[in-house]
């Protein structure tokens, strides 16, 4: 047997570690839940060590091993990534499964208990063959018990659907809708523009979750860029269509990144603002003093954020006419702000 790690394994598990959040409307759709996103979501360790029986020892590596866990409810679920369908990933889920199970295993005197994940597939492809479903059924001395592995086939989601549902996990993945077509959109203007269009469209919709603060900018940085990752690891013999996304999904890395230290800032500012304004407003014990005391914070919390965004980005090394540019902000600010810090440096 075998090391089965892809790059677009490499890609669902960076996209787990790094925005955990994105999973639980995935598991919402595979499993029926209905998580909210204020879960907890905790990862397990991935590496496994299967044992045979010419007592030979294999390491492999799960996609995916996570706990989501609310008000002392917990649930372990376990995700696999498949870019092709194939009759081993049963056993392969199993083998998974089993040292989960055992790995966290409650062993009390004479009594083991184990409690298995709840365990899926992503298809990365799949054909009329592909099944909806996996089980998985154990004879035991005590009885048999049997388990179902549902199967979520990404090439089954459209836009539209991606984003009515929040799937944004499924983004970087969408190159495979096309994979079938890739030769000939290479080679035909007409078909690569409606591909550019298409993941214009994606960005765009990104933006807008940005702008509405339903989506924070390091999490869309971070789909643009797993995104590029995927086409080029599936289309790399076709090169017009590698530039052309790449391009569309890049954008420019000086605008996220100050966009992400700004929304950072803010979100400190309000914090502290309303911690702030609510501790005034108790002290003074009356509703004009609160309104005063939150509004009072809530100046003090932006001016804090504006203050933490331009120090970040001169630590970055920006000029303060670049700062002021980005941020649009009197560049006698930015100024001021620089001389303030560095006289505390």
């Amino acid at each position: 047997m075998g090391n089965y790690n892809t790059p677009y394994d490499d890609v669902f598990r960076t996209l787990l570690t790094d925005c955990s959040k994105l999973i639980i409307p995935v598991v919402n759709e595979i499993f029926h839940e209905s998580y909210t996103g204020e879960e907890e979501i905790s990862l397990k360790e991935n590496e496994l060590f299967l044992k045979y029986p010419t007592k030979e020892q294999e390491k492999r590596v799960t996609d995916s091993s996570f706990t989501i866990s609310l008000s002392g409810m917990v649930q372990h679920y376990h995700l696999e990534c498949q870019s092709t369908p194939d009759g081993t990933m049963v056993i392969r889920i199993y083998e998974y499964d089993s040292q989960i199970a055992l790995k966290e295993g409650k062993l009390e005197g004479n009594r083991l208990e184990v409690n298995f994940p709840r365990s899926a597939i992503l298809y990365l492809r799949h054909n009329r063959k592909t099944p909806d479903m996996l089980t998985i059924k154990i004879n035991t001395p005590g009885g048999a018990v049997s388990y179902d592995v549902p199967a979520l086939k990404v090439k089954s989601y459209d836009i539209e659907t991606i984003f009515e549902k929040n799937l944004l996990f499924l983004l970087p993945f969408y190159i495979f809708t096309f994979e079938e077509q890739l030769s000939c959109i290479e080679k035909n203007e007409s078909r690569r523009g409606q591909l550019r269009e298409t993941y214009e469209e994606i960005v765009r919709r990104l933006n807008g979750l940005c702008d509405t603060g339903k989506l924070d900018e390091y999490t869309k940085k971070a789909i643009c860029e797993m995104s590029e990752k995927v086409v080029e690891a599936l289309a790399e013999k076709y090169v017009t269509i590698k530039k052309e996304v790449v391009e569309v999904m890049g954008g420019k890395v000086l605008d996220y990144e100050a966009k992400d230290i700004l929304l950072r800032g803010r979100a400190e500012g309000r914090a502290e603002g309303r911690v702030e304004g609510r501790a005034e407003g108790r002290a003074e014990g009356r509703a004009e003093g609160r309104a005063e005391g939150r509004a009072e914070g809530r100046a003090e919390g932006r001016a804090e954020g504006m203050a933490y965004t331009v120090e970040k980005l001169l630590e970055k090394g920006y000029s303060a006419e670049e700062i002021s540019n980005m941020l649009d902000m009197e560049l006698e600010e930015i100024k001021s702000i620089e001389e303030k810090a560095f006289s505390l440096s």
